[in-house]
């Protein structure tokens, strides 16, 4: 058998720690000086904006950060915390984008992230077919307060016409489209709670439920309920929870809530009706109670109501208050006008509150700034999507935005200087907004998306 002298080894095993020693230096040079634990996510893209969230495993020191969509830079700055968020306003709708960040340690990159790729919203059309049906109010004031679309063929909205020359002074409270044409109605409501006898009296506020309940409220703290166009409920408030009621919102007959004069909130469970509001200083108020909105985050999965309150016409103060549960807590009204009537969101992704201003805001926390246009005053605001939002106000406001432009429609055949809105309702395509006109005729303006 052969036998290799150890000597034959000592030139080959001199240069294998050598190049061992070189590999390991070059590689240390190499290598990120930084975790590679980089983590870039959309947490919002909406029509014109995106809001990108980095996340690091581990803060380094004296780190920088840069943000590049494409070739453009969007970021640049001392990374503060190992979960930042950067929010990119310059986007265009229904574009693909691809970002990318990097951190630098020592002016040099150190790591970088898998790209992202975001797409945008696309606006809707601003392009709807308007009819507007007046009705005449001969022998009083009428107006209509308030509307809710249940599909293209059943709309109904409420308030008061006197048009009957008969019954001159008995209105009628509602109005009601069957696909072919609006037809005048009458709800009624108990004359005096705890008597059989029924009146219709003038009606102030209607939602509807998924199941075909409407729920409609008199001026006062009386009900009606209807079931696929018929009336199968009438009743008062108890006198637990008997308030004015300004609007009525739900995800259900057993689960909704009324709100209304002197701070009052109430809430039906489907058995029993339940005061919530809490008294003055201890989260809640004593100013009436304009709107609520309710909607479920869908990152928790929980529902977030919201409701604001002040005294149209009086300073008297605002407030912005969450419903949790069965108590009431207020949020922060900086920068709000003292004038709040309406108030509709998304929750975490964008809040509308409306009155002497339109004040949009993309959480709660932050001050509220005014944006200048629409400019007359807001009664009534609902959407459903942040591309697909409409205000109605004083003096025939009535806008619609889609994302990244604000329509206003007035002029030519539509309501204006005599008129106003008083209530609003987008489903799907159709848009149909309520109000008065020259203090004397109701009116129903009805959109269809081109």
């Amino acid at each position: 058998m052969k036998t290799i002298s150890p000597g034959k080894f000592k030139y080959p095993v001199f240069f294998f720690f050598l190049f061992t020693f070189f590999f390991m230096k070059c590689e240390r040079s190499t290598s990120p000086l930084l975790p590679a634990g980089l983590h870039l996510s959309a947490e919002y893209v909406a029509v014109t904006e995106a809001d990108l969230r980095l996340q690091t495993d581990k803060l380094p020191e004296n780190a920088a950060l840069e943000i590049r969509r494409g070739d453009s830079l969007i970021f640049r700055g001392a990374l503060q915390t190992a979960d930042t968020t950067v929010t990119d306003t310059a986007l265009l709708p229904a574009h693909d984008y691809t970002y990318q960040a990097t951190l630098f340690k020592n002016g040099k990159p150190a790591a970088y992230s898998q790209p992202l790729q975001i797409t945008t919203m696309d606006t809707t059309s601003h392009d709807f077919t308007w009819e507007i049906t007046e009705f005449p109010s001969p022998y009083g004031s009428g107006e209509l307060r308030d509307v809710c679309i249940v599909n293209e063929n059943n709309i109904w909205a409420v308030g008061e016409i006197y048009s009957d020359s008969v019954q001159s002074w008995l209105p009628y409270n509602a109005v009601h489209w069957d696909g072919q044409q609006w037809e005048l109605k009458r709800i009624y409501f108990p004359t005096i709670c705890g008597q059989s006898s029924l009146t219709p009296y003038p009606s102030k506020t209607i939602f509807s439920f998924n199941n075909g309940e409407i729920w409609i409220s008199s001026s006062g703290d009386k009900i009606a309920i209807l079931k696929n166009g018929n009336q199968i409920s009438n009743f008062c408030l108890p006198t637990s929870v008997s308030m004015s009621i300004n609007k009525i919102w739900g995800t259900s007959g057993n689960d909704l809530y009324v709100v209304g004069s002197s701070g009052l909130i109430a809430h039906y469970d489907g058995a029993q009706w339940h005061r919530i509001e809490s008294p003055e200083g201890a989260g809640g108020t004593d100013l009436p109670v304009q709107d609520i909105w309710g909607s479920k985050n869908e990152k928790t999965g929980e529902y977030e109501i919201l409701c604001v309150a002040s005294r149209l016409d009086q300073n008297k103060g605002r407030e912005l208050l969450r419903i949790n549960n069965q108590s009431v807590e207020k949020l922060q009204t900086e920068g709000l006008s003292w004038s709040l009537k309406a108030i509709w969101f998304i929750p975490g992704v964008i809040y509308y509150i409306g009155g002497d201003g339109l004040y949009p805001s993309r959480n709660l926390a932050d001050r509220w700034h005014r944006i200048p246009s629409p400019f007359l005053y807001k009664h009534a605001i609902r959407g459903q999507a942040v591309n697909d939002v409409i205000v109605a106000g004083s003096f025939g406001l009535l806008s619609h935005f889609n994302g990244a432009s604000w329509r206003h429609y007035n002029g030519g055949h539509f309501p204006s200087t005599g008129a106003a809105y008083r209530g609003v309702a987008i489903h799907n395509n159709i848009i149909a907004a309520v109000g008065y006109y020259n203090l004397r005729n109701g009116f129903v303006v009805v959109g269809r998306r081109n």
